[in-house]
């Protein structure tokens, strides 16, 4: 009698450790749910942030100073975001980042604001994220290979 009360005992402490391991992988999950939520939100200002970029790059309206404000503004909510990120340890999907960058470049370009200036403002808003966040052939693309040259140079490459 004692070997099957002890055998039911081993049985359901078993199962109480299955459930208890099972409660705190649900328990971490839901902790992780607020940051995905604030990394959604982030995802969605630095989008809008680029189409207003893209809106002000086609609007004779718009000043020097206010566009370049509208980049630092971009790029400091880029930082934000791969920040956020890197803290909760979720992976950051640079072609998503990269593609939305790509966008500001071409605004940055069509609006007439110098590629020294956007080079510098990355690496200044961004440091070592920067090289991540600019594919090289964008670059090159949009601003001419001299430039390319210049951005590998600061980039140390």
């Amino acid at each position: 009698m004692s070997s099957e009360v002890e055998k039911l005992r081993d049985d359901l402490m078993r199962k109480i450790s299955e459930l208890e391991s099972r409660v705190g992988k649900v328990e971490e999950e839901l902790n992780i749910l607020p940051n995905i939520i604030e990394a959604s939100w982030r995802i969605a200002q630095l989008e809008s942030s680029a189409q207003r970029i893209l809106s002000h790059s086609r609007s004779p309206l718009i000043t020097l100073p206010i566009f370049e404000q509208e980049l630092s503004k971009y790029f400091d909510e880029l930082k934000e975001l791969i920040t956020i990120l890197r803290d909760v340890s979720m992976p950051m999907n640079w072609s998503l980042v990269g593609r939305s960058a790509s966008m500001v470049l071409r605004a940055a370009k069509e609006a007439g604001i110098s590629f020294g200036l956007i080079a510098n403002l990355m690496i200044e808003k961004l440091g070592d994220y920067a090289a991540k966040v600019i594919d090289e052939n964008v670059v090159g693309e949009v601003y001419g290979l001299a430039e390319l040259e210049y951005w590998k140079r600061l980039l140390g490459e």
